[in-house]
């Protein structure tokens, strides 16, 4: 494998911050575009959190606002306990998965991803 080419001050930076950012986006847009661009993913988190709260006021707001105690609007259905502990099981599935995934990516980076990757270049036969 070739050496890889030193990286940019501003790359390095994004990606101490975690975000991996392509040298080639970096290069054409602006450093304002760049740092937007890695704020619009903390902006999203936020978003969906703040949608989950507005959904969860407008649901039941005889709780929210006092006029209703939790624990009567507690569903008394059999069998809940055993879906939350499915639902549970699959997520720590889903993350140990993803821990596993990106552990393997990130110790073999050097490594062709891609089959097209892998290819050599056709060569010219000067016909």
């Amino acid at each position: 494998m070739p050496p890889r080419p030193p990286q940019s001050d501003a790359r390095d930076r994004y990606h101490r911050l975690g975000f991996a950012i392509p040298f080639t986006v970096a290069a054409v847009l602006s450093p304002v575009q760049v740092r937007v661009a890695a704020l619009a993913g903390i902006a999203a988190a936020v978003a969906v959190e703040a949608g989950w709260v507005v959904t969860e006021v407008g649901r039941q707001p005889w709780i929210v606002y006092g006029v209703m105690r939790t624990a009567e609007a507690v569903n008394p259905a059999p069998g809940l306990a055993t879906g939350l502990a499915l639902v549970a099981a699959v997520y720590v599935m889903l993350t140990v998965a993803t821990v596993v995934v990106l552990g393997r990516m990130a110790r073999h980076r050097d490594e062709p991803v891609a089959p097209q990757e892998g290819v050599p270049e056709p060569v010219d036969s000067g016909r």
